[in-house]
């Protein structure tokens, strides 16, 4: 069955492409493991899972720019598998089901958002790619959330060495001055929260950097939901 078929005729888990269980749109055993994973004691501002409860040690060290922030699952087997297979095999089937998981998830964080946006990728990377993975996670959860929607609210100025090669130190340097805010949206979001959106956080280097840009330019408060997190080594 090619990609445009799947898309089209999805019953399909977006993980690990069993039949999903009906009524759901993940199947049993990937839906058993999200529930055990949502079961594990988390850090209350960055989701990240913790041993004990309380506040973890990345934001004990460098206090988050996000007011909250919450992933689906972690980076690691079959989950790990479906974000790649979407990101670098343009498996565009999967990006539904993600962004199903992502609006259900955030829900249960028992906020409300009053706009979203999406963690930007710079222009050589979009165009060998010919999308930015986030944004296109981020465009279902808004009618799904139907919540005003602006993709050009952040802006990445260059290309740099993938996060995914880098230690936390370098990951934190790599980032800093990157991003750039559209000076046209300050009346519409001042004041504002808005709903950050990206498709995995490790040391949280990116989504720090954006909603520190957020924050400056008039937003109240910044949510993050990524789909997958990754506890920094």
């Amino acid at each position: 069955m090619n990609s445009c078929m799947k898309f089209l005729f999805s019953t399909l888990c977006p993980f690990c492409e069993k039949p999903v269980t009906p009524g759901d749109f993940l199947c049993e055993s990937c839906r058993k493991k999200l529930t055990s994973y949502q079961k594990l004691p988390k850090c209350p501002l960055c989701g990240r899972t913790v041993v004990t409860t309380g506040i973890c040690n990345v934001c004990e060290e460098n206090s988050p720019k996000f007011d909250l922030a919450i992933s689906c699952q972690g980076y690691h087997d079959v989950f790990k598998d479906g974000l790649l297979a979407y990101k670098f095999r343009r498996e565009f089937y999967r990006a539904k089901g993600f962004s199903r998981l992502m609006t259900e998830t955030f829900r249960k964080l028992g906020v409300c958002a009053d706009c979203i946006t999406a963690v930007p990728s710079d222009p050589f990377t979009v165009s060998k790619r010919g999308y930015n993975s986030s944004l296109e996670l981020a465009f279902p959860m808004k009618k799904l959330l139907k919540l005003p929607f602006y993709p050009t609210l952040l802006r990445k100025k260059w290309f740099v060495k993938r996060q995914a090669t880098l230690n936390r130190k370098e990951r934190l340097e790599n980032v800093k001055g990157n991003f750039c805010f559209s000076k046209r949206f300050s009346k519409r979001i001042a004041g504002k929260r808005i709903l950050l959106v990206d498709d995995v956080m490790t040391t949280g280097a990116t989504v720090n950097e954006c909603c520190k840009l957020l924050k400056k330019n008039g937003a109240k408060e910044v949510y993050v939901v990524t789909l997958l997190g990754n506890n920094p080594n």
